[in-house]
Formats: C-alpha cells, sequence, structure tokens
C-alpha cells in the first residue's frame, strides 16, 4: 500500500494493462492536493469513494490509502482532478480493489483512454477499450449538441446511431457500468462505480468544445443530407421499417405520351431532376468543416428543389391526363381498345394502340390537347409564344418548319407533334382555337379506318 498522491504517471496512447496500474497524471497531483480537505467526514461518507452530488458539485469521500494499479480508485481520481467542482474529502480508511475480469479491465482502460482526449474518428474496433472510448466521446458530443444555440454548424448526423451493439452510446454505457457493478457486491465498490459514473457525466459536461470540434471533423455524408432535406416515405421491409426518398414522378414517365416524347422530354427535364447529382458532386468535394458550416445551406437548396420538381411534376401530369379520355375515346371509335380486365386497366396499353392509329385528320381542337404548349406551361419554354409563331406560317404545320430558332430547346416535341398529326393552319383566324372538350360533337369522325392506313 502506498500514498495515493504520489502514484507514477502514464503518458499517453492506449494503455496496457501494466501501464493502466499506473494511470493517474503527474498534473493531476497539484489539483488533487488542492482540492483535498481534511474536513471531518459523517460516518455515512467515510466510505472510500463514496461521494453525493449537489448539482454540478460533487463531494468524494478520498481513501487515506490505495495500492499502485488500483484502476478504479486511479480513474476516479483522474476525472476528479479534471472537474472544476469536484470538492475531495479525506477518510481515515484505505481503499481495496476488486478483481476485475480481462473485459471489465479493458472497459476501465476504455474510460482511461477517453479521458486522455477524444479520438480522430467514430470509427472503431471490437475491443472494449476501443468501444469504451468512442461511447464516452459520443456521449460527449450528444451532450454539447443538445445545448440550445451556438451549435448550428456541427451536424450530429455523424454521429454513430449504435455502438457495440448497442442502441446508443448511453445503453453501452450503461451495458459497461452493469459489467462493472457485476464484479462485486461489496457495497464499498458498489459506491465507488456510482461516483464514476458521476463524476463521468459531469466530466463530459465539461467537453463541449472538444467535442463539437470532434463532430465538425467528421464528413457528413450526402445520403444524410438527402433524407434531410427531400420527401421521404417509410416502408415495412421483413418486419424493419425502412425510409426512402419519395421524388416527385419524371413527367417522362407518363403512360399517354409517345415513345418519342418520352425520350424528348426526359432529356429536356434531365437538368431538373439532376440538381441533387451535381449537389453532391459539390459536397463530396468539400471540407468536413466546410461540409458543417454549408449543411443548412445545402438543405434549404435542396428543399428548394424538390419544391420546385413537385410542382413541375404535379403541372405537367396533370395537363397529360387530359389525354386520357381523347385516347380512351379515339380507340373506341376505332375499336382497337383493349379488351382484358388486366389490359384495359393498363393505360399503357391504350395509349400504344392509340399512337399506332393514323392521326393527321384528326380535330384540329382536340391536336391541340396533344401539343407541347398544353402541358409545357414554364415561361422559360414559350410554348404559347412558339405556337403563335408556328400558326402564323399558315397551311398544314411540317416538321421542317419546326426549326431551333422558332422552337427552341423544345424543337424536337413540336416536330414530333407535326409528324402525328399535321395540324392545318390554313383557315385565317385572329386566335387560336382552344382544346376541346368530350361533349364537342364527333371530335374522331374524321379519323380513318386504321386498317387503311
Amino acid at each position: 500500500m502506498h500514498n495515493h498522491y504520489l502514484s507514477p504517471v502514464y503518458g499517453g496512447g492506449r494503455p496496457s494493462p501494466a501501464q493502466l496500474s499506473v494511470c493517474i497524471v503527474k498534473q493531476a497531483n497539484d489539483s488533487l492536493l488542492a482540492k483535498l480537505s481534511k474536513t471531518a467526514l459523517g460516518e455515512a461518507e467515510a466510505t472510500p469513494f463514496a461521494s453525493s452530488r449537489d448539482g454540478d458539485s460533487i463531494t468524494i469521500s478520498i481513501p487515506l490509502t490505495m495500492a499502485r494499479g488500483d484502476a478504479l480508485a486511479e480513474l476516479i481520481l483522474l476525472i476528479a482532478s479534471q472537474i472544476p467542482t469536484a470538492v475531495l474529502r479525506e477518510c481515515t480508511t484505505g481503499w481495496v480493489e476488486p478483481q476485475w475480469t480481462a473485459e471489465t479491465q479493458r472497459q476501465l482502460m476504455g474510460f482511461v483512454s477517453a479521458i486522455q482526449g477524444a479520438p480522430d474518428s467514430f470509427a472503431s474496433s471490437s475491443s472494449p477499450v476501443d468501444l469504451t472510448r468512442v461511447a464516452v466521446w459520443t456521449t460527449a458530443c450528444n451532450s454539447a449538441l443538445s445545448v440550445p444555440g451556438g451549435v448550428e454548424t456541427a451536424v450530429g448526423s455523424v454521429l454513430p446511431s449504435e455502438v457495440g451493439g448497442a442502441k446508443s452510446a448511453n445503453k453501452y454505457l450503461t451495458k459497461a457500468f452493469g459489467a462493472l457493478r457485476a464484479v462485486s457486491s461489496d457495497s464499498t465498490h458498489q459506491q465507488a462505480i456510482a461516483t464514476l459514473e458521476r463524476v463521468l457525466k459531469l466530466w463530459i459536461k465539461e467537453q463541449r468544445v472538444p467535442a463539437l470540434a470532434l463532430v465538425r471533423r467528421q464528413k457528413i455524408s450526402w445520403g444524410s443530407v438527402l433524407l434531410t432535406a427531400a420527401p421521404t416515405e417509410t416502408k415495412k421491409v421483413k418486419g424493419q421499417s425502412i425510409t426512402q426518398i419519395k421524388s416527385p414522378s419524371k413527367p417522362s414517365r407518363s403512360p399517354f405520351l409517345s415513345g418519342k416524347e418520352k425520350q424528348v422530354l426526359s432529356s429536356l427535364l434531365a437538368t431538373e431532376w439532376n440538381i441533387p447529382e451535381a449537389m453532391r458532386d459539390e459536397w463530396v468535394r468539400m471540407s468536413s468543416q466546410a461540409q458543417h458550416d454549408s449543411y443548412n445551406d445545402f438543405i434549404k437548396r435542396l428543399k428548394t428543389h424538390f419544391e420546385t420538381i413537385n410542382r413541375i411534376s404535379t403541372s405537367i401530369h396533370a395537363k397529360l391526363g387530359h389525354r386520357k379520355k381523347w385516347i380512351h375515346a379515339a380507340c373506341l371509335e376505332k375499336g382497337v381498345a383493349p379488351t382484358s380486365k388486366k389490359d384495359k386497366a393498363n393505360e399503357f396499353i391504350w395509349s400504344q394502340n392509340f399512337y399506332k392509329l393514323n392521326l393527321v385528320d384528326c380535330n384540329l381542337s382536340v391536336a391541340l390537347v396533344f401539343a407541347p404548349n398544353h402541358y409545357l406551361t414554364m415561361d422559360k419554354y414559350d410554348c404559347d409564344n412558339i405556337l403563335t409563331n408556328l400558326w402564323g406560317l399558315g397551311g398544314v404545320l411540317d416538321p421542317r418548319d419546326c426549326t431551333p430558332s422558332r422552337c427552341g430547346v423544345t424543337v424536337e416535341l413540336w416536330k414530333e407533334w407535326a409528324v402525328r398529326f399535321q395540324p392545318d393552319f390554313s383557315e385565317n383566324r385572329d386566335e387560336i382555337p382552344q382544346a376541346v372538350t368530350l361533349d364537342d360533337p364527333n371530335p374522331f369522325s374524321s379519323l380513318p379506318d386504321p386498317a387503311g392506313s
């Protein structure tokens, strides 16, 4: 046995069992001696390493003697030396350390390793030393992030959700302390373990600055950014809840488009739909610090993006839906409607049959339902003006009249419309006719028999 204030120094790095036996740091000695008071203790406080806590203050009963290598004793003293609000009171009873198992010895080393400094990352081996260290610092980071205000540029999604199979860092530490308690039922040992828990919690509260610095050193995965900003849906897969991004349906997937329109529309809207991919490329090139600084901005940009493509998707799909009744009417008129119950419910089959028909003699007002300006209503495509300019040419619209100078980026859609319907603009009208309703008489009366086409 020897006086615990003269314990040698443990210098740094991961401690081995032998090194743990001399783990109390030299620089703690002055602090401990300054804290130590010889004020008489009450009967209940006379047990070595018993403690009482009042808010952020803790009073600890320090034993008169302890053996070199008493891991729990030296760990408590090491942590207490770093807590400004710890009050040490000397008692006259000596300390006898429990006989630790190999696992609990490693867990104690893990606590020592954690107190010595933060890890570089939250990656960990399966060793109780590493897992305990990660659990302590994950808990410290969660504690720092929970303080209201001042953490806008530290993003907690980088923290591990599980540690060593436990559902959280806190649960892992609870399990670790349970293992320590299971070693000995002696009340003195149980009180000392309770004191270790108390001083560790107080120490964790003191680590706000290094904890936030640790968080900001970790890169944020693009997946976590996307899941935060994008609309999501939760599904049950083999009994587990899976959260998936629910991106608005691309207009090119509409069943009411011809094959050519699908290709052109997909290409036309690719820039809008691929914005997250461009943002991802920008994100992964950033440093971890820049990612934390820019996180809120990226979230806002992504939310704006999804709101935009949702509006585009909703609008275009709704306008393309106007084609359905005319596709059905034409297929029924010409006897090419699907016959089986399954096929009747499949709009792709209706459209496939419709686009095989000769549509060149279709009523002009019906053809206008299928014109690009009917569904591409965004200002940047200027489709209403394009139709007005094409109308001014007069006569039957020739696909060759649909040039990039007249139709801009939508030129291929106008060409497809001209090929399918060959709309006749020969009538001298001051205004372009409006698209028809289903109540208009015989909108497909002039469609030729598909057998003769």
